[in-house]
């Protein structure tokens, strides 16, 4: 099967979304919540996750591949201008800095 996502100047394909950073990431998340499910009854809760020292390094590292993996696939494709580049990249980084300010917010300060 293949398929694609097409925005207005450039493609996503499926091998892009699923890259082996992003699916290592979802395995943890979905371990936990099933782990949490079958012997708590509970939902997934982040803040145990990242209170711990080894997962929050992890969780880390992961960002930082991602961020290095999507500069070397934007630098790769030529169908995107520098300006684009720019701007995705960018935004990449923002949501992510966006996000983890999230998190800490709500473990630290909930």
């Amino acid at each position: 099967m293949n398929f694609e996502i097409v925005f207005p100047s450039f493609i996503i394909t499926p091998e892009v979304l699923l890259s082996p950073w992003a699916g290592l990431g979802l395995l943890i998340f979905f371990t936990f919540s099933v782990y949490r499910v079958v012997t708590e009854g509970e939902g997934f809760d982040f803040s145990e996750i990242y209170s711990d020292y080894f997962f929050r390094k992890l969780i880390h590292l992961l960002s930082l591949f991602g961020v290095i993996q999507l500069y070397v696939f934007l630098s790769e494709v030529k169908k995107i201008s520098t300006t684009e580049k720019i701007f995705i990249f960018f935004f990449y980084v923002s949501f992510l800095v966006w996000l983890s300010t999230q998190l800490i917010r709500g473990i630290f300060f909930n």
